[in-house]
Order: C-alpha cells, then structure tokens, then sequence
C-alpha cells in the first residue's frame, strides 16, 4: 500500500518523510481508527484516507517524530472514523449559528494568555476537556492550523469551526480558572 501513496508524491524528500510516517503512525492510527469504529475493515478504510489526507500536509509537517505530527495524524485519522462512523449509523449533524465571540480583551490576545499561564498548564487543561473540544484546540494551538485548514480537514464550514472554537476555548478558560 505504501507504493501507491508515493506515487501521490512528487518530490524525493517528500517521499521519504511520508515512508517514516508511514512506518512510525500506521500501526497507531489503525488502534485509534479501530477504537471508534469497532471494525477491521472499516478501521483499514480509516487509516488509507487518513494517509491520503496527510499526503496534502506534508509541507506543514518538520518533524516526524514531535507532538505536533503525531496530534495532527491522530486528529486526521480520529476524524475520518467519526465520520464513517456517522455515515454508516446515518447520524446527522446540527450546523451552528454563524456568530463570533472574542473570549479575550482587545489587550489580550490568545498568545498573551498562554504565555502569561504556560504551555504546560494549558496543554494538560486542553487534553481533559470533552474529546470535540480537545480536538479541535489541539489542531489550532498545537498543530497550528489555520480555521479554514481546520474546517476543511473536519469537514465543517468555517463559521462552524469559529463557532467550536468560541465555546471549546470559553470550557478553557472556565476549567483553567478552576486551577
């Protein structure tokens, strides 16, 4: 199977990159891809779309082996066994409104406030939130990808992405004013 995803790949170093994740993340992503959907086959159907989608990534990606890569495969792959999931028991989902809510001040901007409490802190409050919220704020903070990279790779609208991200980073702040 790695054959046919390097043939998607142009250039040599890209290829090689993709053969280390390939070799490092396959095995991972298929326990976490089997974990939501409970089916071998399913789970394999997972993992290949997964590996296609990491394939237009690949630029974004530095080090194969950092928690960014592994946060962002993990997401991918977690993502597209949700949706299978939903397709195949026809679950349906609930657009949101399209409304903007700034959670900081005009002062104080998103990276003030992780510099001010510390990476740390705010990495082990995001990994406790609800599974939705911790994804979604691991793929802007950790993974750093842009809303419209996010909605396009979730499969949402970038109001509903602006929207997620309002009400998971608004669970942040109330879970982190706890601590």
């Amino acid at each position: 199977m790695l054959l046919v995803y390097l043939t998607l790949i142009d250039e040599e170093q890209q290829k090689e990159k993709f053969e280390l994740l390939y070799e490092k993340y396959r095995k991972p992503m298929f326990y976490a891809a089997n974990r939501i959907l409970n089916d071998t086959y399913l789970a394999e159907d997972a993992v290949h779309q997964a590996f296609i989608n990491i394939i237009k990534y690949l630029d974004r990606i530095d080090d194969v082996g950092c928690h960014k890569t592994r946060t962002l495969i993990v997401i991918i792959v977690e993502n597209i066994s949700i949706s299978l999931y939903r397709q195949r028991k026809r679950y349906n989902t609930v657009d949101y409104d399209d409304y903007e809510f700034n959670l900081y001040s005009d002062e104080e901007t998103e990276a003030v406030v992780f510099e001010k409490l510390g990476t740390d802190i705010i990495l082990k409050n995001i990994r406790e939130l609800p599974e939705a919220d911790s994804r979604i704020l691991s793929l802007r903070y950790i993974a750093e990808l842009s809303d419209k990279e996010i909605a396009a790779l979730l499969g949402l609208t970038h109001s509903a992405v602006r929207k997620r991200l309002e009400r998971a980073r608004k669970k942040l702040a109330e879970r982190i004013g706890r601590t």
